[in-house]
């Protein structure tokens, strides 16, 4: 959960503050207002096209249709891999997204929907082994969340109920 909430932080972080971004990286120069469109600067058009741009050594791209955030966003790590990428609908995150190691394995992933994590999401070792499973429902955690350690082998397993522990228990203690 923290993951994501970071992940959702950058996001946001970069989103606001990447029109102040200067770069040779940079084809056109965008306005993004606090109503969350994006505008070609000093007008009151939506922006269109695609965003490509770097941000302190990290890569964004992203397309944008009438000044909202649509389709493919992608963020990758100074080393040129992939480190986050999912789908934007109407500046929402929607469908599957995967978060990655600087390594190239994936970190997390699971669904947003309506910009919201749904359904069963997924957390590795930078090995690549399994290290948690959760499940979302309208954003907030619920039902049976599981930790593995690095050998695969169950080490927590506990009840989820409106995002508090409502059971725990450790088949080692």
């Amino acid at each position: 959960m923290i993951k994501i909430t970071l992940s959702f932080l950058l996001l946001l972080f970069i989103t606001l503050n990447i029109a102040s971004c200067s770069g040779p990286a940079r084809k056109q120069k965008i306005t993004i207002n606090m109503d969350s469109v994006i505008y070609k600067p000093g007008t009151k058009e939506p922006f269109t096209g695609k965003w490509d741009d770097s941000f302190n050594g990290f890569r964004v791209t992203f397309d944008v249709v009438n000044g909202k955030k649509e389709g493919d966003f992608r963020i990758y790590y100074p080393n040129g891999k992939l480190q986050m990428s999912g789908q934007l609908k109407n500046n929402r995150n929607i469908g599957e997204w995967k978060y990655f190691y600087d390594n190239g394995n994936v970190e997390s992933s699971g669904n947003f929907e309506n910009d919201k994590p749904e359904g069963k999401w997924y957390w590795y070792y930078p090995d690549s082994t399994l290290r948690q499973t959760g499940y979302f429902r309208q954003g907030v955690r619920e039902g049976t969340w599981k930790t593995y350690d690095k050998n695969g082998t169950l080490i927590d397993s506990f009840e989820v109920a409106s995002d508090s522990i409502v059971s725990g228990k450790n088949p080692h203690k």
